[in-house]
């Protein structure tokens, strides 16, 4: 198996979603463990046949409770993420649970032999959707020290898109934090393109030795110039398939290796 590090351009640097919409016991979902997999599985293999070289997998449609993973959540996508490195052995392998909850990704990862996990809310406290969530990078860290699993890279979000920050921190200030804390990969995403754009500006120069990763709104339009300033993007909503719903469209998956390729 090809190992991948942090900086390392493996191809082009764009990490694809596989994004399902939930297992059998999630709220909505009616699909059964072997359709997920099976799809899931085919979708890893087309990417990586067209010439995708890191993705990530994440269940859009748990609700599990922020920071405390569901164990039949934990076990299954466990189980899933095995079989995509079992079955495409030389992709970069990640993986996002719906709680970001840190020993159960880290765990998850550690069984999986994936190589990083998405970690929202690293650092500070944020304001969301489902209630208030807490950094988890100092646990993060010392759960991966405890598995002595240092090999799993973490990408650290820091003033993630769908949340607003508790106390005024601005941005370049949140980075510090983190750093200090231990991130070394960071996922900066804001509002609106331009936003982004702004942050990543920010970024570098307050993280200048650090990896950065844009974590959303990418598309075939914009992602020469978001990869002019950050080292990698990840792709999800512009992926999916218009006609199969949580399934990956190959011909757009193609068309956005070819606009960043131009770059």
């Amino acid at each position: 198996m090809s190992k991948w590090s942090p900086g390392r351009d493996a191809g082009v640097p764009i990490t694809a979603m596989l994004q399902f919409h939930g297992w059998p016991h999630d709220p909505g979902s009616s699909n059964s463990i072997s359709f997920i997999a099976d799809a899931v599985l085919e979708d890893a293999q087309g990417l990586a046949r067209v010439g995708y070289t890191s993705v990530m997998v994440q269940n859009l449609g748990s609700r599990s409770p922020w920071r405390a993973e569901s164990a039949e959540e934990l076990a299954a996508m466990s189980a899933l993420t095995a079989m995509v490195r079992h079955e495409v052995p030389d992709i970069q392998l990640g993986l996002n649970l719906p709680s970001d909850d840190p020993v159960a990704s880290i765990a998850a990862a550690y069984a999986s032999r994936a190589d990083f996990v998405r970690l929202k809310v690293f650092v500070g406290v944020m304001r969301r959707a489902e209630g208030t969530l807490d950094g988890c990078g100092s646990r993060a860290l010392a759960y991966r020290r405890q598995l002595r699993a240092e090999h799993i890279e973490i990408w650290a979000d820091v003033h993630d898109r769908t949340g607003e920050p508790v106390w005024p921190t601005d941005f370049a200030e949140g980075l510090l934090e983190a750093e200090y804390v231990g991130a070394r990969t960071f996922v900066v995403t804001g509002k609106s393109v331009s936003d982004t754009m702004h942050k990543l500006s920010l970024a570098r120069t307050a993280v200048p030795e650090r990896t950065l990763v844009v974590g959303g709104g990418v598309d075939d339009s914009n992602v020469t110039s978001m990869l002019e300033r950050a080292d990698r993007v990840i792709v999800g909503n512009y992926l999916q398939d218009q006609a199969r719903v949580g399934r990956v469209d190959l011909d757009r998956a193609q068309r956005l290796l070819e606009a960043a390729r131009g770059r």
